[in-house]
């Protein structure tokens, strides 16, 4: 299915979808739990309890007042005493103190003006008394203990009537202090589980709207991702989105300039001379000391048992210093001859391609040495200044120069068809 338009592609949509679909169903289990537990203190049992610490305090951060409650609470169940500050068990905790400010607003009660209007106060004392149904109170211990007969029934008694209860269940608000009296909830059978504010009291209303908002949000994305395609054609999108990402930085990475990238020290259409040079390379391990220049004169001069002029014209190769990502700056010039004469720049080239050429040999040699090779062939190495000859293949006519391959066991002198596939021949490998 095609997505044009739309403001979150398929390959984004489907991953929202889930996560979201998971952290719903992590609050809803949260909420529904915890609700379930919570109305399930309407059965527990009721003590009185004391209160071993209370501290309420507001902070004003200058845009909103937020106020905390902290109680702690002790209570008594079969001759063992409990501690706990746990105030409701529903997902969102309540403040006991407003629990506690019951007016008469609470009741379902338009005008107080009977006596049975009054029986919905003393039912929810009882509900709320610690007390066994023998020892329940009735209308008319509340009518004496506010001096009435009952024949005078307004909101003013009403009032009376709440106050006395209250006080009775220590609701009043001048209790909520350290020592106050208390009425806490226990398990029945686990005493050590309490709460303060029981049944349906202790959940917070304000959950329903966060319960709606994780079922509609994952399930309105599951619908319109379901509506744009599968997860399979999310799959398949994302994945030539990231075939795409991989050709834009591939055509990046052709766009740099070649001097700026590693060249490895490979052989396969090299000339004899950047071979040679890639076999001594390998040979000393020099990549470990790339990018020092004099590390690594230092190494041949110790390893080769060679001069510092020698070492100096084996750096300044071009195909050297690319090799080993040295500086690309202009290279200083060897020291002048001792008789102080002016090389023209043709001899002075010349110079220096025989100088590299016999510094090689002398390299070959010195590998021979550091490898323990020995050769037993009657063949005579070639000086390097030699002319054209031929390649020294059995039946090979071939003519090849002091630039072709050379062994560096047997230093004879092999065309391209014929030459070692390392430093060595084929004959002394």
């Amino acid at each position: 299915m095609s997505n044009d338009g739309d403001e979150m592609p398929l390959w984004l949509h489907w991953p929202a979808a889930i996560i979201s679909s998971i952290i719903g169903m992590i609050f809803i289990s949260i909420i529904v739990t915890s609700s379930i537990a919570q109305l399930d203190t309407s059965e527990w049992d009721s003590t009185m309890g004391y209160i071993v610490d209370y501290d309420y305090g507001c902070i004003d951060n200058g845009e909103e007042t937020r106020c905390g409650e902290d109680i702690i609470y002790t209570y008594i169940v079969e001759d063992v005493a409990y501690e706990n500050d746990v105030i409701n068990l529903g997902w969102t905790e309540l403040e006991y103190r407003t629990y506690i400010e019951v007016g008469l607003q609470k009741f379902d009660v338009a005008s107080w003006d009977s006596t049975n209007d009054l029986q919905h106060i003393v039912d929810w004392f009882n509900q709320n008394s610690p007390s066994d149904e023998e020892d329940e109170l009735t209308v008319e211990y509340f009518l004496e203990a506010c001096d009435s007969d009952g024949s005078d029934v307004d909101d003013e008694l009403a009032q009376c009537v709440l106050s006395t209860a209250k006080r009775i269940l220590g609701y009043d608000d001048t209790e909520l202090q350290d020592g106050g009296r208390i009425v806490v909830y226990h398990h029945p059978y686990d005493p050590q589980k309490s709460v303060l504010i029981p049944g349906w009291d202790g959940i917070d209303f304000g959950d329903i709207p966060t319960l709606f908002f994780a079922i509609i949000i994952p399930s309105v994305f599951l619908i319109t991702a379901r509506k744009k395609g599968t997860i399979s054609e999310a799959l398949n999108q994302f994945k030539g989105l990231a075939q795409t990402v991989k050709g834009i930085q591939s055509d990046m990475d052709r766009s740099r300039p070649n001097n700026l990238q590693y060249r490895p020290t490979r052989n396969v259409g090299a000339t004899s001379r950047e071979r040679s040079y890639n076999s001594v390379i390998n040979r000393l391990n020099l990549h470990s000391l790339q990018k020092d220049e004099q590390a690594i004169k230092e190494h041949m001069m110790q390893k080769f048992s060679i001069t510092h002029t020698q070492a100096q014209s084996f750096i300044q190769s071009e195909h050297v210093r690319l090799t080993l990502q040295l500086d690309t700056s202009p290279i200083p010039p060897m020291p002048p001859l001792a008789g102080g004469m002016m090389q023209s720049p043709v001899l002075n080239e010349e110079k220096e391609n025989n100088d590299q050429l016999d510094m090689m040999a002398v390299f070959a040699n010195a590998m021979e040495e550091n490898l323990g090779v020995d050769s037993t062939d009657s063949f005579e190495p070639k000086p390097l200044s030699s002319g054209m000859s031929y390649c020294e293949h059995p039946g090979c006519n071939v003519t090849v120069s002091n630039t072709d391959f050379r062994c560096f066991k047997c230093r004879r002198t092999f065309c391209y068809d014929h030459k070692g596939t390392s430093v060595v021949c084929p004959e002394c490998s």
